[in-house]
């Protein structure tokens, strides 16, 4: 059997209910992990599972109403990173633990078949639209989870 996640082959009796479905890498972070309980997406923020690519930490989604995190996550649960994006995906920020954080601008260029996003680095970032985002709509997220996202949002000075 395929895991749905990651593609990864496994033998069903290896997992448990209810996520047969899964490897036994992707069962370990299908339920919330990241979350306390589940937000809607707009008063608190949803937790999404995501695809797993094989060979790379396990991930999951965080999405506000703003903004988007894909959260990278160590095997002990902990955060090793994360991509942030805005809503309208003209913007990423990407933090990695003990490496220092990169901002990139996303361009829409071109008209029919030669459109094209453009990336562009060093773009500026503001903090303040995202910090104000988690101290509202953050309060169903881990504590030890929001503390990383901050000190990774606030490494950018």
């Amino acid at each position: 059997m395929r895991c749905r996640h990651c593609g990864a082959r496994f033998n069903r009796a290896e997992t448990i209910p209810p996520f047969r479905a899964s490897c036994p890498r992707c069962a370990r972070i299908a339920p919330p992990v990241l979350v306390e309980r589940q937000g809607d997406g707009r008063s608190g923020f949803r937790e999404i599972m995501i695809r797993q690519n094989p060979g790379e930490f396990g991930r999951k989604q965080l999405e506000s109403p703003s903004f988007s995190f894909v959260v990278f996550l160590a095997k002990d649960g902990g955060v090793l990173g994360f991509d942030l994006e805005d809503r309208d995906l003209a913007h990423l920020y990407q933090w990695r633990r003990g490496e220092p954080p990169r901002f990139f601008g996303v361009r829409n260029v071109g008209k029919g078949y030669h459109n094209r996003d453009e990336v562009y680095i060093n773009g500026r970032f503001d903090p303040t639209a995202v910090l104000t985002e988690l101290r509202q709509c953050g309060a169903n997220i881990r504590a030890e989870i929001r503390e990383a996202l901050v000190e990774g949002i606030r490494a950018y000075r």
